[in-house]
């Protein structure tokens, strides 16, 4: 049984035709009251803010923010079969917290002539996540794990041209770098396992750049 809590709300803000501006927030929490162990409870918040701008000629232009954060708490027993397992000062516990930031923008400029478009955009993020660790009287004191992080970017052009009233070329270029550490998945740590009952396949997290072209034709019926 668990007991969910969940408020979203928005607003939007039209001060002129060309002009809109949005506030949006969320908070929530799942609550799991009767149950002893696993997952106690985990909860979320979350802001955001975004503006677009239409300037004649097709012009425009706009930019969003959000925060977001999430935790969680859940509970476990280190014990044998026997009398451990009746003993709470076995006990232990996982605090987990997570905060997530995007910024995205765009900008669509004027037309190359009549019949060139163009739009150029941009996306970051970057999340950080930290896992800390609890334990009973009668259990040793962990060695706690290190923050989490990853962060993603996205930098697009794309350009679009009518070849006649029902056919267009598009190009489209995409940049996009990535940076990341996850202790479960990092090179470092996979590296380091050296007992001889292990089975490692390998499988990793690892940083990675990427360039991405694309040409095509577009038919409208």
């Amino acid at each position: 049984p668990r007991t969910p809590n969940r408020f979203t709300g928005q607003v939007d803000f039209l001060p002129t035709e060309r002009l809109i501006a949005s506030v949006s927030a969320g908070l929530g929490t799942d609550d799991f009251n009767d149950s002893y162990f696993g997952l106690q409870d985990s909860g979320f918040r979350n802001v955001s803010f975004s503006v677009d701008y239409q300037l004649p000629r097709g012009i425009g232009v706009g930019s969003t923010y959000s925060y977001e954060r999430y935790t969680g708490l859940q509970q476990s027993r280190s014990a044998s079969p026997g009398t451990q397992q009746e003993d709470p000062n076995r006990d232990w516990r996982t605090d987990s917290r997570e905060s997530v930031h995007f910024v995205s923008f765009f900008i669509e400029p004027p037309r190359i002539g009549r019949n060139t478009e163009a739009r150029f955009s941009y996306e970051y993020a970057y999340a950080r996540g930290n896992y800390f660790y609890e334990v009973g009287a009668a259990l040793p004191p962990p060695s706690q794990l290190p923050e989490t992080y990853n962060k993603l970017q996205d930098l697009r052009v794309d350009v679009r041209h009518r070849l006649s009233g029902r056919l267009a070329a598009r190009f489209s270029y995409q940049y996009e770098p990535s940076r990341i550490f996850d202790f479960a998945f990092d090179p470092s740590v996979i590296n380091s396992i050296v007992q001889p009952s292990s089975l490692v396949l390998g499988y990793t997290y690892r940083p990675y750049t990427a360039h991405t072209g694309l040409v095509g034709l577009i038919y409208y019926w």
